[in-house]
């Protein structure tokens, strides 16, 4: 599975129609503001939803690598 978030820098002008500026491959994650951080955390947990990443299945993952490792001494 592979998947890749973009990062889209819309400008929006006076008669509220958005522009594309530009579209980035490797957007930043840092968050600059209450609001940039708000939207970068729900791109993250929307995608982590979409791709079926959830809690229980990352406890399901570690288990069976745990019962890997064990196996392997």
């Amino acid at each position: 599975m592979c998947y890749e978030i973009l990062g889209f820098d819309v400008l929006i002008d006076k008669d509220a129609k958005p522009w594309l500026l530009e579209v980035n491959q490797a957007p930043s994650f840092q968050t600059e503001s209450k609001l940039d951080h708000d939207v970068k955390k729900q791109v993250l947990s929307d995608t982590f939803r979409l791709l079926g990443v959830t809690e229980r299945n990352r406890q399901k993952k570690m288990q069976s690598m745990e019962r890997d490792k064990e196996l392997k001494k």
